[in-house]
């Protein structure tokens, strides 16, 4: 229910840490409220762009507010898709998405969210299928009326109601500028860059100009891996513990471990998805002493991270498997 939201700063939990997300929910609240209520007002069009590095949230954060808003959204790689004239997915196909969703209600897919993911790909403009794309997008995000076909029925598609989140790591832009930012904390110094930046990195000056919010994800700390890891909701420790659970297995661990997760994932400069690495080392000794009951309760200590570390559990399933 759109009036059920609050209209000042919304807020949610995301990967242990809370993400100020008014900007984003606030503008595709209006924006859809208006078109609820058909106030003949023209406002401007949504398009956001996310600029952060890998493993900062990008996608978890889109997904999370198309939920909060209960509103249809796709998530998708802008490198899956080609201009016309080129081998690749029709941009097309992503209105068809929306349809597919909606079950072919168009009105509510007109309300949607579209978010593209490595949307800086399109920065290279030696590629000429890049510079369709960027075309292409630029007449859907200023609003325009576009045919398509699902479930053999024709529709005409106006994606003016619709919000473009476009997504990319920059990861070659980076400079030492800083400002505030949204990201796990909004209140740490972030560097932030302009318009111009972008155009000079090569994105298009009149796709770059259409962009109405640029936000920017500040790269995780070591504080904020041990947060995702022993806090979070989506934690692979987490998820770990739940597994044994299931097999009435108690599972524990120690300071150390979760330091050495931590300070292993940071290092891995993959982001949160560090975690969830090593986390699977110690998955993959432990998963089947767990589920043929040789244990009853497990510590996890650091020492498991090792790629030589044996499990003692293992050892006793080896030789019963020997007999059988």
């Amino acid at each position: 229910c759109w009036t059920a939201l609050p209209i000042s700063i919304i807020a949610i939990i995301v990967a242990g840490a809370t993400y100020v997300i008014s900007v984003f929910a606030l503008r595709i609240f209006n924006k859809n409220e208006l078109g609820m209520v058909q106030i003949l007002i023209k406002t401007s069009k949504n398009n956001i762009l996310i600029d952060g590095s890998t493993g900062t949230g990008k996608t978890l954060l889109t997904t999370e507010i198309g939920k909060l808003l209960n509103v249809p959204y796709i998530v998708r790689s802008s490198t899956n898709y080609s201009g016309v004239g080129y081998v690749g997915e029709d941009l097309k196909s992503l209105l068809v998405d929306l349809l597919r969703i909606t079950n072919g209600d168009l009105e509510k897919a007109k309300k949607g969210i579209i978010c593209l993911d490595e949307i800086d790909k399109l920065a290279d403009t030696t590629l000429e299928i890049r510079k369709g794309i960027s075309q292409e997008l630029l007449t859907w995000i200023t609003g325009t009326n576009i045919k398509v076909v699902y479930n053999k029925k024709e529709y005409n598609f106006d994606t003016s109601l619709l919000t473009f989140i476009f997504m990319g790591a920059f990861s070659k832009m980076r400079t030492k500028k800083k400002n505030n930012s949204i990201g796990f904390k909004s209140d740490i110094p972030k560097e932030e860059y302009l318009t111009k930046d972008y155009v000079s990195f090569g994105m298009n000056p009149e796709f770059m100009g259409r962009m109405s919010t640029i936000v920017t994800l500040r790269d995780l700390e070591l504080k904020d891996y041990s947060d995702i890891l022993v806090n979070s909701s989506i934690s692979p420790l987490k998820a770990l513990i739940d597994i044994g659970n299931l097999y009435n297995v108690e599972i524990t661990y120690t300071e150390e471990f979760i330091n050495s997760v931590t300070n292993n994932a940071l290092n891995n400069a993959i982001g949160a998805r560090g975690l969830q690495r090593e986390i699977n080392k110690v998955r993959s000794k432990i998963l089947i002493p767990i589920m043929t009951n040789q244990v009853k309760s497990i510590t996890l200590t650091s020492e498991m991270l090792n790629d030589n570390y044996i499990f003692e559990k293992e050892k006793t399933l080896e030789l019963n498997l020997l007999k059988w």
